[in-house]
């Protein structure tokens, strides 16, 4: 006999008298069948009898003899559809999963495939509902459950991942989050839902490690939760590059350790700091983003980006002594001494003098003589809204005088007018 001829003959021997195939969905090794269709049959039958509530044991029964069949005969669309249901009902839904998906694709017949469909929907429809109810009733544990049973059932059903996705992000859980949102996004990549939930859980996670590391109170605990911030925001950022909270938060998180001694962040932290400063919608948040700017623009000795974002703190914040110790710090770091004394003045006056209660008992020609600058200012400008008072070492006095509603603040020292400063026009808090 011609080889081929053996072969073939081997090959029908050993498929009908105990050697089996190969089920799909799990492992044929030591199964003996040899009549699949015998099996195939008492399928139906315990299908049939599996009882209301389904019996387990008739249900395991069922998902036996379906094996076996399939053990010899791997690609009846049938049998791999009644192995699906019988693991369906008994919880096996990754096994179920795959006999559903076997079954469809060897379903040639339209009405055999929508079979298969109606089937596998039932299923999933089940386990989905079931899981969004858990999660309406913030039952995130077994919503999750729920879910990972419906993806295992149908592994590109974008709706399952998303719920799944929703409950980790609900307990904190945020990289398992991710990697849920990822799989997700990789089986439905025009899903534009699952582009928004893959952004928020990376950005929950690193708004998880950024808090950890903020609330540190040395370098060496801050190093390892802030550069995981970093790591997971970029993720973020890849998706939106124009989200303000995640500009921020990476620009703080490269800024503290820039100032922990990593030098190479400090460009990206000016980077995004400065970005997320053209998105500020109020003044706070503009104030948040340029102190640290300020103090990185100073290290790099590039004066004139730090004096323009001293200039923003002190037209934003006039009101706040900091503002004026930050601006004279940048003009001394520059070497401009002269033009620092007046931002000192006026944050010696503010910070440590007193306010002038009585203006009329405190401007007296025997403290300000008609032809002093103080003098000359308060004629042209008329009684200041509020005046801050500071006697130095010296027993010379620092005044500030502010006229709020102008929008003008003017420095003294000992009488003679040292600066001035401008700002929005607000009233007194």
């Amino acid at each position: 006999m011609k080889l081929w001829m053996r072969l073939l003959v081997a090959s029908v021997v050993l498929g009908s008298f105990g050697v089996a195939f190969a089920d799909k969905c799990q492992d044929c090794q030591g199964v003996q069948v040899e009549d699949p269709k015998m099996h195939a049959r008492s399928v139906k039958s315990y299908w049939a009898n599996r009882g209301n509530p389904p019996d387990s044991t008739v249900l395991q029964k069922g998902l036996d003899q379906a094996h076996m069949a399939l053990c010899g005969s791997p690609d009846e669309w049938e049998w791999n559809m009644f192995a699906g249901m019988f693991a369906s009902e008994l919880g096996k839904y990754k096994e179920a999963g795959c006999y559903f998906k076997t079954a469809d694709s060897n379903a040639s017949n339209p009405k055999d495939k929508e079979k298969v469909a109606n089937n596998l929907g039932h299923y999933w429809v089940e386990r989905y509902n079931q899981a969004q109810t858990l999660m309406r009733e913030k039952s995130y544990e077994a919503c999750i459950a729920q879910a990972s049973n419906a993806i295992a059932l149908s592994p590109d059903s974008c709706k399952a991942y998303a719920v799944k996705g929703a409950a980790l992000g609900e307990l904190g859980r945020h990289e398992e989050a991710v990697a849920v949102f990822k799989e997700a996004k990789a089986v439905c990549p025009d899903d534009p839902r699952l582009k928004t939930n893959l952004f928020s859980a990376l950005y929950g996670q690193g708004k998880t490690l950024y808090d950890q590391g903020i609330k540190a109170k040395v370098a060496g605990e801050r190093k390892e939760p802030l550069t995981g911030a970093i790591h997971w925001f970029g993720e973020a950022l890849a998706i939106d590059p124009e989200d303000g909270n995640t500009l921020y938060e990476i620009g703080t998180s490269e800024y503290q350790l820039a100032m922990d001694g990593d030098s190479t962040l400090s460009e990206p932290a000016k980077k995004h700091l400065a970005q997320f400063l053209g998105k500020a919608e109020n003044a706070a948040d503009s104030l948040a983003a340029l102190y640290p700017l300020v103090r990185l623009e100073s290290d790099a000795k590039n004066t004139a980006k730090a004096n323009e974002y001293a200039d923003l703190i002190v037209a934003l914040d006039p009101q706040d002594p900091g503002s004026y110790s930050m601006k004279a710090n940048v003009l001394s770091g520059a070497g401009d001494a002269k033009a620092a004394q007046s931002y000192v003045v006026i944050y010696s006056a503010m910070a440590k003098g007193k306010p002038v209660d009585n203006w009329d008992a405190h401007f007296t020609a025997a403290n300000y003589p008609a032809g002093s600058d103080i003098a000359k200012v308060v004629k042209e400008k008329g009684k200041p809204e509020e005046a801050r008072t500071y006697n130095d070492s010296s027993s010379n006095p620092m005044d500030a005088l502010f006229y709020w509603s102008k929008g003008e603040g003017v420095a003294f020292y000992a009488g003679k007018q040292l600066g001035a400063v401008s700002f929005r026009p607000q009233q007194k808090k």
